[in-house]
């Protein structure tokens, strides 16, 4: 059995992927949109339980959506208050990125 029919498959898959992740980094620098938005506090997390992690709101916005919301670590949380949030829409997938701005 020949492993050589599967490396040239791989070498485009892997170009392909990183080609994505390129896009999607470099469409943070130019987005399509960036808009602000507001909504309620609802929680807070970190990315990750056992590490820390980046620290996130976890906010319902006034669509009824809920969202993460990058924050600062000296930002305090106050479930039930009102936010204003940054939407950045990203090109060429449409990915939505939230960013606290502050709290109303």
């Amino acid at each position: 059995m020949s492993h050589g029919r599967w490396v040239m498959p791989l070498r485009v898959l892997s170009i392909l992927l990183l080609a994505a992740f390129v896009a999607c980094e470099v469409s943070q620098w130019r987005p399509k949109a960036i808009r602000q938005i507001s909504g309620t506090v609802i929680s807070y997390k970190r990315s990750d339980s056992k590490t820390g992690g980046t620290p996130a709101l976890v906010v319902k916005l006034d669509s009824n959506k809920q969202i993460l919301a990058r924050i600062g670590g000296d930002t305090p949380v106050r479930t039930g208050a009102r936010v204003v949030l940054t939407e950045t829409e990203t090109w060429p997938f449409g990915l939505r990125r939230y960013a606290f701005v502050g709290y109303r």
